[in-house]
């Protein structure tokens, strides 16, 4: 998902910056913007109600999931390379680091 999903499902949005808004939060009873809403270079979006409201509240409100706020993963081309990855991901032995 886009920022550009969420920014369509809330009211009086105002751009703040570059890939950075800020509007009604459709979780209480906002009369004036509260909530902030970024898209990162990654695809992350970040939402963040300054009067407290959770995420998922929000979320909720316009009818999406935390899980909406990430891009989708990347199709593993080789499951190989996938493997190694994961691989790379555990970490080394400690014993091994200290004879490094």
């Amino acid at each position: 998902m886009t920022a550009e999903v969420l920014l369509s499902r809330l009211e009086k949005v105002k751009a703040t910056g570059s890939d950075r808004w800020i509007a009604r939060c459709p979780a209480h009873g906002d009369k004036s913007p509260s909530l902030t809403v970024r898209e990162l270079p990654d695809g992350r979006v970040l939402v963040h109600c300054f009067t407290g409201c959770a995420t998922d509240d929000v979320l909720a409100a316009v009818g999406l999931e935390f899980s909406d706020l990430f891009p989708e993963p990347l199709p593993e081309a080789n499951p190989d390379q996938a493997a190694r990855h994961r691989q790379r991901r555990q970490g080394f032995a400690a014993l091994d680091v200290l004879q490094a």
